[in-house]
């Protein structure tokens, strides 16, 4: 299975600025393809900067209600939407803990 994500400069810039949670989530993967030490040295340099823990707090907190609200209220429910809930709330708690 191929999970592929792209995003054009311009936009990957402006979700940076945003501290978008993903973006940063991405960036700070293990699984990386190809890079530089120069470019990691400037990403860490410029991420300390435009990060903040205000904005993913609401990034996972209303992920983490809107799939509580969509999948956890049916009668049968699989074990991989309490996932979906769990993930958010479990990546906002290591974030909040600087892991």
């Amino acid at each position: 299975m191929l999970d592929i994500n792209g995003w054009d400069l311009k936009k990957v810039l402006q979700h940076f600025h945003k501290s978008n949670a993903t973006l940063f989530e991405w960036s700070n993967s293990p699984v990386v393809y190809y890079t530089t030490d120069e470019w990691k040295q400037i990403y860490d340099r410029a991420a300390c900067n435009y990060f903040a823990c205000k904005p993913a707090l609401y990034h996972y907190y209303g992920t983490a209600n809107k799939n509580y609200h969509e999948y956890l209220w049916e009668d049968m429910v699989k074990y991989k939407k309490y996932f979906y809930v769990l993930r958010p709330v479990l990546a906002e708690v290591l974030n909040s803990f600087g892991i």
